[in-house]
């Protein structure tokens, strides 16, 4: 970050999550300079590797990587959030049946088929799949694998952008932090935790980091 003294002939954002070499050197080759700083730490739960099932049984609800830990995917029948997601589940022998931009999008999929489903998250998150599940009285297991704590760090500004990956990321920047620059959000969940806060929001076009990335580049591009 620029010192108080030093012309601020760059565009100035803070990452909520630390980014790759490539992704800040596209943001550097588009006049952008950016601080990283990881808000949230994500700790797995031993016991949630012991969770099985048999392929068929159920349909498994994924909105975050975070949770891939969890099981043996081999032949289990999926819907996650996010490209990213999918292909690591693929990897991992998982049957990916449709992929959605975000944790509404799925759940409401799901229940509009008809389908029983476990829903594999952590302990902080939005209520979004269980809200829509209890609305449509579908039937919904839910199993928390990891937990979210807040690394949350006084990041002096002034901040021309902020770029948040999760709900848990956009709490724990205001814990320490009120400015309230331009967000540039993973997906509408986060966005809409984001705008309420007060931020002007823009969302990426697709749920990864590299997207949330370019969409500020575009937005100081324009």
């Amino acid at each position: 970050m620029a010192s108080e003294n030093e012309p601020r002939d760059m565009v100035e954002v803070l990452s909520t999550r630390r980014l790759d070499a490539s992704a800040l050197a596209e943001l550097a080759e588009s006049g952008i300079r950016c601080t990283a700083h990881d808000f949230v730490d994500i700790v797995p739960r031993e016991h949630a590797r012991k969770i099985q099932f048999q392929p068929g049984e159920r349909i498994v609800l994924v909105s975050s990587q975070n949770a891939l830990h969890a099981l043996d995917w081999n032949g289990v029948q999926v819907r996650c959030v996010g490209e990213k997601t999918a292909d690591k589940l693929r990897s991992r022998g998982a049957q990916v049946l449709s992929v959605h931009s975000g944790a509404a999008s799925m759940s409401e999929h799901a229940v509009t088929l008809g389908e029983t489903c476990t829903f594999v998250c952590g302990s902080t998150r939005m209520p979004t799949v269980e809200d829509t599940f209890a609305r449509t009285g579908g039937e919904l297991e839910v199993v928390e694998v990891y937990d979210t704590l807040h690394a949350s760090r006084r990041m002096d500004g002034p901040w021309d952008g902020i770029l948040f990956f999760s709900p848990s990321g956009v709490r724990s920047y205001h814990a320490s932090n009120a400015q309230l620059a331009p967000s540039f959000c993973i997906g509408a969940t986060t966005g809409a935790v984001a705008q309420s806060f007060g931020h002007p929001v823009v969302l990426a076009s697709k749920s990864t980091k590299l997207s949330v990335v370019r969409a500020a580049i575009e937005h100081f591009r324009s």
